[in-house]
Order: C-alpha cells, then structure tokens, then sequence
C-alpha cells in the first residue's frame, strides 16, 4: 500500500495508507488516537468496517459510533468528519467505490433502481459484508474481484432500503444466459472475458454474475440440491458471492450446513470450529481420513466425485514449443517438497499432467456432468 500520512510519536503512533483506485475501487487502512479527520467528503461511496476499538462520526446532522464487526455506509457528497469515541483510539478499513460500478450492481439486482439506495442508517451490523471487506485487502483488485466487492455492497443497500422490489426483482434472462453456457462450454480452452459475453447476451456482467449463479448454481449448490433431493431435506438456499461469506455464517449459526471444497473448510474441521459430515469424492479425503463418503453414508447419488480442481490455461495460438516448456517447467515445479507441503496443507492433491492430457479431462468434463446432475435429479431454479 501506498502511504497517504502518517502521525507518530514516541508513546502513540496514528498511521493511514491508502492505494489509488483500480477498476472503480479504492482501498484505505488507519488507526487514530489523537489524530482526527476534519469535515470532508468524497466522490465515491464509503463502505467502512471497523476493526478496533469505536469509530465516532457526524453525519447529516447526528453523531454516529461504529464498533468492532459494524460497517459504515455512506453516501456520495455528503459531509461526515472522524475520529476516536474513546481515549483508545480506533482502526479501521474502507473500501471507496466509483458510483457508476456500484450502481451497475444495484441494477442487476433491482432492474427498476433510479438511483443508487440511500443507507437511512450508516451503521449496519452485516456478517457477510464485514467478512468480504477483510477480505477485500487479500491480494490485488481485480476486475472481476472489484465486480463481486460491488455486488456484494449493492445486496446489503437494496436489502435495507428496498426489501420488498428487491424480492421482486427476479428478470427473466434465460434465453441469454443459455447462449452464454454453451458460448463458455464452446471455448473452455481460452480466457473468456466479460464484455465478450456482455456482447453475446445483452446483460451486464453484473446481470450474468447474478443470474448465471441463480440459473445454474456453482459446485456446492448443485451438491445441496441433489442432496435434497436424496434426503428429503428442507433446505433453504442461502446465495453468496464469495466462500468466506458462507464460512462466517455457519460459524455465526446463521446457516446450519455447507457444502465446499475441503480446502476452503480444513482449518475449520481441524481446530474443531465445524464438524465434517461427509465428503463427496469417490475416496475419503487424506486429511480427513475419518470422515465417511457420501457413498459409505448411503447417499451414491451425491457421491460423484466433483472434484475442484485448478489448471494452467494459456492463451489459444500460443506456439506448441512454448506450451511444452510450460508444461515441463510446471511439472518439475510440483516436485517441490516445500510446495508439496504447502498444497497438503490446503487439502491439494498436485497432478503432474500433458498438455494433450488436460485437453482430454477438459473435453471429459464437458462430458461428464450432464448425466449425472440428471441421475440426480438436479434442474436449474
């Protein structure tokens, strides 16, 4: 991060940094004890969530407090001040985001939205939201990352401002978000970028990212579906943007089951936060070898093995000599013995494979799942 200002002293040390905005977000991170922020305002909306101690503001003519886990929400143009509510001082991070992307966002949920929503309370206490801006300072903005941080906003504003319309905002889209399957499906061997499907289908990312989840789910919710259905459950599904979302609300007690990549759960399982129930592979987990199939707990239709798996794609036309020496430099690469460790860890299992090879499991993928989401009884919502 960049360092905007800095206060120190021997006995107190006020710090702030910030980076300058990438694809419609910026990010800033400070601590205050003594220092303090003047009146001001931005260009930009304000999503804030309070890491330490209490965040103390004046805002439209009232004096608000954001304490730990509490985000804050403000509207572009409107003068705010800051500063610490106890002799502690306070920390914090901040998300600024451009207008146009968040409002982007807003339409894709509320197709009817005028305007972006106007927050009648600042402060808000949203798991969800809090855990994706602690997030949001893992790693560099992206745009497809700076997207979701904005989807993300835009369901807790129309959430709290427009609960009713937003439950009605359900845009039928199915025509276009067929042609995107099948135009993603026809060229899984390259990068697909957003405006090309944009193009295609006449819906902004922000529409495809919302609807092509809710029309064809991802991994997990295609597991919970079919193990509804196996079971008999009365499942209520609960949508996230991202894992970390969902992971807060299990440990939170606000949603009692998850289906996710080991990877994703492991530290959880293993310092006894969340219990595995069972594991969907064809084989137990080897760092969860106590933990039973699907299979072994009678449920084969959920047992089909939806192994998560990550590969390395380059761009198509790329010269065949390059990709070979891609491919031998990657595969000596996962010999390594600290990267070995490091994939263990995180519930990986590295497979050294050829470029004609990984074609092959691409094209036996394609091939694979529509028969068994049929034998499980799987349809689009």
């Amino acid at each position: 991060m960049r360092l905007e200002r800095s206060w120190a002293d021997a006995e107190r040390a006020d710090w702030l940094r910030s980076e300058p905005p990438l694809h419609g977000v910026a990010r800033l991170r400070a601590r205050l004890q003594r220092a303090a922020h003047a009146t001001h305002r931005h260009d930009t909306y304000t999503v804030a969530l309070t890491d330490a101690g209490v965040q103390e503001f004046d805002y439209r003519g009232t004096v608000h407090r954001s304490l730990p886990g509490q985000v804050v929400l403000l509207h572009p143009d409107e003068p705010h001040n800051g500063r610490a509510g106890t002799a502690e001082g306070f920390a914090y991070r901040t998300l600024y985001l451009e207008p146009a992307l968040l409002f982007d966002a807003v339409r894709a949920l509320d197709p009817h939205a005028r305007a972006l929503p106007f927050a009648p309370h600042p402060v808000v206490d949203d798991r969800a939201l809090a855990a994706t801006l602690r997030a949001a300072f893992d790693g560099p903005i992206e745009p497809l990352r700076a997207q979701e941080l904005a989807l993300a906003v835009a369901r807790v504003l129309c959430a709290v401002t427009r609960p009713a319309r937003l439950a009605k905002a359900q845009r039928s889209a199915d025509a276009a978000l067929q042609r995107a399957r099948e135009h993603l499906a026809a060229h899984c061997c390259r990068s697909v970028h957003a405006d090309e499907l944009e193009a295609l289908t006449g819906l902004t990312r922000f529409e495809l990212c919302v609807q092509f989840k809710r029309r064809y789910g991802t991994t997990p919710h295609i597991l919970a579906q079919a193990f509804r259905q196996a079971t008999g459950t009365d499942i209520t599904f609960v949508p996230y943007s991202g894992g970390e979302q969902a992971r807060t609300d299990l440990l939170g007690g606000r949603v009692h089951l998850n289906f996710g990549p080991v990877s994703n759960l492991i530290a959880l399982i293993e310092d006894g936060r969340a219990r595995a129930l069972a594991y969907t592979g064809a084989a137990r987990a080897p760092r969860l070898p106590d933990v039973p199939t699907m299979t072994e707990s009678g449920l084969p239709q959920v047992g089909f093995n939806p192994d998560v798996w990550l590969g390395l794609l380059a761009p198509a036309g790329t010269p065949a000599p390059i990709v070979e020496r891609l491919n031998r430099e990657i595969n000596e690469s996962l010999k390594s013995p600290e990267l070995l460790a490091t994939y263990a860890k995180l519930g990986f299992e590295p497979k050294s494979t050829t470029p004609r090879e990984f074609e092959a499991f691409l094209a036996t993928e394609l091939r694979k799942w529509p028969p068994l989401l049929r034998a499980a009884g799987v349809k689009p919502e």
